[in-house]
């Protein structure tokens, strides 16, 4: 799906991924939008014991797609 289409999705649904985002769309398109933060809740996975490593590491969760520029990880 491309990014345009993934916009007019989540402007549909009502939906945007910061105040930024809901702003723009409020401001093209009318109507009134629910901030959908990405990220991860902290909170919920405080008491989870570390994956053990020698190395560091990336945690990617997401499409891999050339717009995310994951050939630019080590």
């Amino acid at each position: 799906m491309s990014k345009r289409n993934v916009c007019a999705v989540l402007a549909l649904a009502g939906l945007a991924v910061s105040g930024a985002a809901r702003d723009h769309a409020t401001a093209f398109y009318g109507g009134e939008y629910r901030v959908l933060w990405n990220g991860i809740d902290q909170g919920l996975h405080r008491d989870v014991d570390p994956f053990p490593s020698k190395r560091p590491a990336v945690l990617f969760v997401g499409r891999h797609i050339p717009d995310k520029r994951l050939d630019a990880l080590p």
